[in-house]
């Protein structure tokens, strides 16, 4: 039948062969349009994914890894869960916890990973190692992408700085306000009182280009706060920072145990290593050693004898101040001294 139609409509046979060889490019082509997109997905999933590990990575780093856990007594802080109970000496590996080990959280953020955020941080140096309470904080805020701005003697800046890796974050604003902050935002950018020359740390600083963008962002009570100094550091800085340095402190006092230990473990390799090298090989040097040993032990008696008649010197030299100071008091007093 097909060969019928060819022959008696040769034309409309070689439109329809037409347009199926078109049909099947078009299917093929299809295909491997969908197979190409759907490797550039994969693709862009795994750098995405990649990314997104390394960041992960790196607040990994900064993050200490305080470890919490009870056993048998009071709880246990430390950088790495011992074997052994510290308390009772209990392996841990099958010890029942009356409180589990958990990971103490990291209460510092990276400021570029939270948009729309205000962050404060340590003017100089940062929280864990650095940071004390009589020092000065800095305040910023984050756009919509990330990008972190802020007001110094140098003026205003935008910037993705890592000087602000290890921040506090103070508040967030929702998804649906994120225009609308970074509306504002450029809006109070633009202000010209916002310039290297009219900085002034006491009057003209950080926290008043914050402030001054948070009351005109009239964000609920994040706003309605800002309208105060007082009132904002009380609610918002306040609260966060006392949170924090509960974790500086103890972060601090971990270290500190941990570097005496270092100390210790070091000093005592360095006495063995000293004690082995002076170790005798032979008779001769054995003989040198058991003479070197006496000499010091006669060295060190000696010296503590001479240490123990001086203190007797002194002493009988004391006790003579004193009865003549007792003479003298009496005679003042008219009392005949007794005979010795």
């Amino acid at each position: 039948m097909r060969s019928n139609v060819r022959q008696s409509h040769p034309v409309l046979a070689r439109y329809i062969d037409v347009i199926i060889t078109t049909l099947c490019h078009k299917q093929i082509l299809l295909g491997h349009k969908k197979k190409t997109e759907k490797k550039r997905q994969d693709a862009d999933l795994e750098v995405s994914k990649r990314k997104s590990d390394k960041k992960i990575s790196k607040l990994a780093k900064m993050d200490p890894g305080i470890v919490c856990f009870q056993h048998c007594g009071p709880k246990v802080f430390c950088f790495l869960l011992p074997q052994t109970c510290p308390v009772c000496g209990e392996d841990l590996g099958a010890a029942n916890f009356s409180l589990l080990p958990f990971r103490v959280p990291y209460p510092f953020i990276r400021a570029s990973q939270y948009p729309c955020a205000v962050v404060i941080k340590p003017t100089t140096g940062d929280f864990l190692n650095d940071y004390y309470n009589s020092m000065d904080l800095h305040i910023g805020v984050t756009t919509s992408t990330g990008t972190i701005v802020e007001f110094d003697k140098q003026g205003l800046r935008k910037h993705r700085s890592n000087h602000w890796n290890q921040c506090l974050l103070l508040d967030q604003v929702t998804l649906p306000w994120r225009e609308h902050w970074d509306t504002t935002l450029w809006q109070v950018c633009k202000q010209k009182c916002w310039s290297a020359k009219t900085y002034s740390e006491d009057n003209h600083n950080c926290y008043s280009f914050v402030l001054t963008f948070l009351v005109t962002l009239m964000y609920r009570n994040l706003s309605e706060a800002a309208r105060n100094r007082t009132m904002f550091c009380e609610k918002f800085i306040v609260p966060r920072t006392t949170a924090a340095g509960k974790y500086i402190s103890l972060y601090r006092k971990l270290k500190d145990m941990v570097d005496v230990k270092d100390d210790m473990t070091n000093n005592d390799t360095e006495s063995y290593g000293a004690a082995n090298a002076a170790d005798p090989k032979n008779v001769q040097e054995l003989t040198q050693y058991v003479q070197s040993l006496l000499q010091t032990i006669q060295d060190k008696f000696q010296n503590m004898s001479d240490q123990i008649l001086t203190r007797i010197d002194e002493m009988g030299t004391r006790i003579d101040d004193l009865e003549k100071n007792i003479g003298d008091l009496m005679t003042q007093a008219g009392v005949e001294a007794p005979d010795k």
